[in-house]
């Protein structure tokens, strides 16, 4: 593997994580690599090692052939392994093909069904629920703060900055961005269709028409972070981050 170096001295961790959800297998194991190369989706430059696991998502069943009324649970968690730092987490929104999905509609019908669920009774896994109740749910962790303003923040790239305590990502520490997938049991064929990402008509009587079939759709995560030592506040962090060139890689499993 090359070994891919950092040119400032603020201390930088980022680790990243890829599934394909929903109607389709796990693919693509993402990963940042620095001077100190590794194959396990970590690494660490100074005292900053930050770690992104997904404990109970099964990569060989739980993003099979979803159908209405499932509820799965999907756990991106970053553990501060060493230092303190500001942490957030980069969802992108992908099709099968790793682009990034454009279509509007596609875009807040998958966001619809990703859920946090604090005392993990109000989505339990294995039990349909309907809109209503999935939708009382946040979308993530209230210990997370949608940014907007980041560099390349948009309605397909989502960032949500730690902001739980008081807003350092300390050592010792792990926090779940959002743990449920939960597709509602009013979801019909049309909107299974928009999830899936199939190309379909409606005929005269209304039916579904699928010309082309759809692969499903990826969650990719990126969980980053900055020293919080030396470094003025949140608002510094997140623009050291936007601006700092990190170095991307990708590992085949």
């Amino acid at each position: 593997m090359r070994k891919m170096r950092f040119t400032k001295k603020t201390r930088f961790a980022a680790v990243a994580a890829a599934g394909l959800l929903v109607f389709a297998t796990i693919g693509v194991t993402m990963a940042y690599l620095t001077d100190k190369d590794s194959a396990t989706n970590t690494f660490t430059v100074g005292e900053i090692d930050i770690q992104l696991t997904e404990p109970s998502w099964d990569n060989s069943q739980d993003g099979l052939n979803r159908h209405p009324g499932d509820t799965v649970t999907k756990d991106p968690t970053v553990t501060a392994l060493d230092g303190d730092s500001y942490m957030r987490v980069k969802v992108e929104i992908l099709d099968d093909e790793e682009n990034l999905i454009t279509d509007a509609e596609r875009l807040k019908q998958i966001k619809s069904i990703i859920r946090y669920d604090a005392a993990g009774t109000a989505l339990v896994e294995g039990t349909a629920y309907k809109k209503e109740t999935i939708e009382a749910l946040p979308m993530v962790n209230p210990d997370f703060k949608a940014d907007t303003t980041a560099a390349d923040a948009a309605d397909n790239v989502l960032y949500f900055n730690y902001v739980g305590g008081d807003g350092i990502f300390s050592k010792g520490e792990k926090v779940v961005l959002f743990n449920r997938i939960a597709v509602p049991t009013e979801f019909d064929n049309q909107d299974m269709a928009i999830l899936d990402g199939d190309t379909y008509t409606m005929d005269d009587q209304d039916n579904l028409v699928v010309s082309a079939e759809g692969k499903g759709y990826q969650l990719r995560l990126t969980a980053e972070a900055v020293q919080s030592k030396n470094v003025a506040n949140a608002d510094a962090a997140w623009d050291l981050l936007d601006t700092e060139h990190i170095q991307q890689m990708t590992l085949q499993p």
